[in-house]
């Protein structure tokens, strides 16, 4: 069992990071993972980031204007 005593070592370690990584994960899951937007959300997204001067208006009406054509 001596001889593989720097393999446990090794094992805890990855182990305490995994740990670390997991409880960050759980404890703020809005920061790591971005949730699914539908298609129908997306303008709203746009106006509610123009609302709150995210972005200018310029940003905000370009896109609409090359989808209409």
């Amino acid at each position: 069992m001596m001889g593989f005593g720097w393999l446990v070592m090794v094992l805890f370690w990855v182990l305490l990071a995994v740990a670390i990584v997991w409880l960050l994960r759980e404890t703020r899951p809005g920061d790591w993972v971005r949730p699914y937007r539908d298609h129908d959300e997306v303008p709203g997204l746009a106006e509610e980031r123009y609302a709150k001067g995210g972005i200018d208006r310029e940003t905000f009406t370009e896109p609409k204007q090359r989808l209409r054509g």
